[in-house]
């Protein structure tokens, strides 16, 4: 098994695990689910790949929307929204 595979495999194996947990806990936010997947992707990708040949154009978009609902969440938690 060579290492694209180990990758592919343990991103699969993480997320379908994260969907059976989420499921079981009745957790209905589309945000969560997206958090979490984000952060399953740089940690696998961290793992599997610590140096990179080319930027990261997935990991760029990825954060973007990452720090995105962050911030509309910390706004919603100040004002009340």
């Amino acid at each position: 098994m060579n290492k694209h595979t180990k990758y592919l495999l343990t991103l699969v194996l993480i997320i379908v695990f994260l969907d059976i947990l989420f499921i079981s806990y009745n957790v209905n936010l589309i945000e969560v689910y997206l958090l979490a997947y984000i952060i399953v992707y740089f940690l696998v990708s961290e793992i599997y790949s610590p140096r990179r040949k080319y930027f990261d154009y997935l990991g760029l978009s990825l954060f973007i929307i990452f720090v995105y609902i962050v911030v509309i969440y910390i706004i919603k938690a100040l004002f009340l929204v």
